[in-house]
């Protein structure tokens, strides 16, 4: 059986209806026992409880692409993740930023709502080296990902070449979804 992770949008909060009354608590129907509170909503993902991974995908004239998966596999509790991941390309032996981070799309950041076993994806566009002039080629030696809203990032190996021309944008990111697939 494959888990499946859901994403849900946020609406903006409906306005307090409460007042000061002497009225009782809603009662469960006709048991005079009152209604349960609502279970707590799930807290954020957070970096030590996700394993990321990235695996490439289709290749273009321009661009190589490729997918960004976040697993809920560390904890035995339901997280969310929301927004965009910061990414960026490191070389050397000390993890150096090489050139700019990813640039953001402009699409809708859903809720998603990562149950344990549960992933969601990015989708991450590295412009080739070659196509883009005043480059500045450099070998990489993986990825540094950031979760939304989290200041620990994550290191996900990978040999890939990009731009150390910090004037250059070579890498955009969409936000986090729920997989198609």
């Amino acid at each position: 059986m494959t888990a499946t992770a859901t994403a849900t949008k946020t609406a903006p909060p409906s306005p307090s209806s409460a007042t000061s009354s002497s009225t009782p608590a809603p009662t469960a129907a006709g048991t005079g026992a009152s209604t349960p509170p609502a279970a707590a909503a799930p807290s954020a993902c957070r970096a030590p409880d996700i394993g990321l991974s990235m695996e490439s995908g289709s290749g273009a004239m321009m661009h190589i692409g490729y997918l960004l998966s976040a697993k809920n596999d560390t904890t035995s509790t339901t997280c969310t993740l929301q927004g965009y991941p910061g990414l960026s390309l490191v070389y050397g032996t000390a993890g150096q930023q090489l050139g700019q981070a990813a640039e953001r799309t402009t699409a809708e950041t859903p809720v998603v709502t990562l149950a344990p076993g549960q992933r969601a994806t990015a989708s991450v566009q590295l412009a080739r080296s070659e196509a883009v002039p005043s480059c500045g080629a450099t070998a990489a030696a993986g990825w540094r990902i950031y979760l939304p809203g989290e200041t620990d990032a994550q290191f996900v190996p990978a040999a890939l070449t990009g731009c150390s021309n910090a004037a250059v944008r070579f890498l955009e990111v969409e936000p986090f979804q729920v997989p198609t697939s």
